[in-house]
């Protein structure tokens, strides 16, 4: 008996600690990601003359968790450039811009990189955090650039989202009464909180494997007690209720 409970205890501890075991990678993968699916950009297409022209694509989520790294890239493409043409850029900055037209300056590239018939696309990768002070806000890219046939620096513009309104950040809804120096952010702690449980589960089945058929036996012992008892009560009534009538008659003989 004792066996074949342990049997049937054994599937859902072992279910149990899958699903926490699940939990726990659906969860952490999702925050080292940090981030939703990848918005692109309108292509934004710069000319310095009809064989020397350029576009510009950038890719980002339009939702950014606060405190969260997230993946922005830029990708320039020379467009329809002729042999002989080439196009340098030499500048290019990323820029926060908020509601309230402040702005911010959170990435710059002024290494030169060139743009030909032969190496017709560069792409920029860097991560960004969300603004703290801010909940929406657009990134503008500025671009300084220059070609062999129009050999002075000029400023080109693109924007993300670009067709859009804003980036949103996500924040989370209850701030800490206390902040402790040194204590994790949200995520971290939730994190850590699945892997303790998931650890306690493992500590403590080799307990439930002992522990919870003892508890099963003891529980139907005490039932068939009880039961017995149940059973037996109009037998002990009809006993007490005969002691007590002779118990009388022999007070009343003795009187």
């Amino acid at each position: 008996m004792e066996k074949r409970a342990k049997m049937k205890l054994k599937k859902p501890i072992i279910s149990l600690v899958l699903l926490s075991a699940l939990v726990l990678t659906i969860t952490t993968t999702n925050q080292s990601n940090g981030q939703s699916s990848v918005y692109t950009s309108p292509t934004y297409r710069f000319e310095f003359d009809p064989n020397t022209n350029f576009t510009v694509v950038s890719r980002a989520p339009l939702s950014w968790k606060e405190n969260t790294n997230v993946n922005f890239n830029i990708t320039f493409g020379a467009n329809n450039i002729e042999s002989g043409y080439n196009i340098t850029i030499t500048y290019v900055d990323i820029t926060y811009v908020y509601p309230d037209n402040q702005t911010e300056a959170r990435y710059l590239h002024d290494g030169d990189f060139v743009l030909n018939e032969t190496n017709k696309f560069y792409n920029i990768n860097t991560t960004l955090i969300a603004p703290t002070d801010y909940n929406l806000f657009n990134i503008s890219i500025e671009i300084i650039a220059h070609s062999s046939s129009y050999t002075e620096d000029t400023l080109f513009k693109a924007y993300f989202p670009g067709d859009k309104s804003y980036i949103q950040v996500e924040r989370v809804g209850v701030n800490p009464v206390i902040k402790l120096p040194g204590f994790p952010d949200p995520q971290t702690f939730i994190r850590w909180i699945i892997i303790f449980l998931v650890v306690f589960v493992v500590m403590i089945t080799p307990a439930l494997f002992i522990g919870v058929p003892k508890t099963i036996e003891l529980s139907k012992v005490a039932y068939k007690g009880i039961k017995k008892s149940i059973k037996n009560a109009p037998e002990k009534r009809e006993a007490r209720k005969l002691k007590k009538t002779r118990d009388k008659t022999k007070e009343e003989e003795g009187n």
